[in-house]
């Protein structure tokens, strides 16, 4: 579980985040918005990208800005909306996590095979579309097979094909494992165990899904 205690984060004297209580268990949770709510900010908190003004992250029970706790980090990987390429192949690029982390490569055939990759593998990602790019950025997350999957606008890039076998993906990634997702998007609202929407840094309603797996 990731939980969120009284957290207020803010650059300068801006608010950004308003003593944010939240916990996200098992399962698929959206985190919506108007631009400027704080959804960003918020995932990169939770990611242990930001830390807090006031207020504690736990990921398993564990203070992740705790000194003596960063290792907690490696449960979680989160994907940022502007895809981040190194100047290597797409392969290089799909392998990259996996590889920093000592983690079998084996099953990555397994990923490429189902998003139609094998003709590009070879050539520098750099030159790719910004689907293309957004797409490996996912897919170089999942090879790292976290625990905790954050994404930030995985699919404004995206065109429609691979958007629904990203998000038919990330559906069933989340059967074991928690995935949290900011978007503006209406495509997985019915997936969702839960759905929260700020505004001015702020939860201002959430909504919880029974649904049948």
């Amino acid at each position: 579980m990731i939980e969120a205690r009284d957290i207020t984060f803010k650059y300068g004297r801006q608010l950004i985040l308003k003593k944010i209580n939240i916990s996200f268990d098992k399962g698929l949770h959206l985190i919506k918005g108007p631009n400027g709510s704080g959804k960003t900010t918020l995932c990169k908190v939770l990611s242990g990208l930001l830390r807090p003004f006031k207020g504690e992250v736990y990921i398993d029970g564990v203070d992740i800005y705790r000194e003596g706790n960063r290792d907690i980090l490696s449960k979680i990987i989160y994907v940022h909306d502007k895809p981040i390429i190194l100047n290597r192949s797409v392969y290089e690029n799909i392998i990259f996590g996996a590889e920093i982390k000592n983690l079998d490569v084996s099953d990555i055939q397994y990923l490429i095979n189902r998003f139609r990759l094998e003709n590009i593998l070879d050539i520098n990602a750099l030159e790719l579309s910004a689907g293309y790019k957004q797409l490996i950025s996912i897919l170089r997350a999942l090879t790292v097979k976290p625990r905790y999957l954050i994404l930030d606008e995985p699919f404004s890039g995206l065109d429609d094909e691979y958007r629904e076998e990203v998000i038919d993906y990330i559906i069933r990634y989340s059967n074991k494992n928690t995935v949290l997702i900011a978007t503006h998007t209406p495509y997985l609202d019915r997936e969702a165990s839960t759905i929260t929407y700020l505004n001015n840094g702020e939860i201002k309603k959430r909504v919880y899904r029974e649904l049948n797996n």
